[in-house]
C-alpha cells in the first residue's frame, strides 16, 4: 500500500472513530436519559432529597390556570398510588394539561411532602420517555 492511501486510510478511520464519539456521547447525555418513577421516589424520598432529579408522572390536580405552576405529578401505574406535589419555576410547556405523561427536572425540595421545584417540563408520549 503507498504511503499517500495509508494517510488517507488513517485520516478515514480517525474521522469515523471521533463521529462515533460524538453519537455515543449526545445519546448518553439526551435519548439514553432514564426518569424515575413516582413509586421509586415515594417509596425512598430521603435518598432524593436535594439531589436533582429527573421523574416520569401523569400530571393532575393542575388548576387549568396558565398562570398557575402547581400540580401534583402521580404514578403512571395507576395501582401503585404515588403522587409528588410539584412547583414550576419556568412557564409551562406547550400542552401541559392534566392527564398527560411529563418528564420533570428539578429538585425535591420537602420530603415530608414530598414536594418537588420543577425548572423543566417535557410534555409527550410516554414512548420518547
Amino acid at each position: 500500500m503507498s504511503r499517500r492511501r495509508r494517510r488517507k486510510v488513517i485520516v478515514a478511520l480517525v474521522v469515523i472513530a471521533a463521529a462515533l464519539v460524538v453519537v455515543f456521547w449526545g445519546w448518553s447525555s439526551t435519548g439514553g436519559q432514564n426518569y424515575l418513577s413516582v413509586s421509586e421516589i415515594v417509596s425512598s424520598p430521603s435518598q432524593f432529597s436535594g439531589k436533582a432529579i429527573e421523574v416520569r408522572g401523569v400530571v393532575s390536580g393542575w388548576s387549568g390556570d396558565p398562570g398557575s405552576r402547581n400540580f401534583t405529578l402521580s404514578d403512571t401505574n395507576a395501582a401503585l398510588n404515588g403522587n409528588i406535589n410539584v412547583t414550576m419555576t419556568g412557564p409551562l410547556p406547550s400542552g401541559f394539561e392534566n392527564g398527560k405523561t411529563v418528564g420533570a427536572k428539578g429538585q425535591l425540595d420537602d420530603v415530608p411532602s414530598l414536594h418537588m421545584i420543577a425548572t423543566d417540563l417535557t410534555v409527550g408520549c410516554a414512548s420518547k420517555y
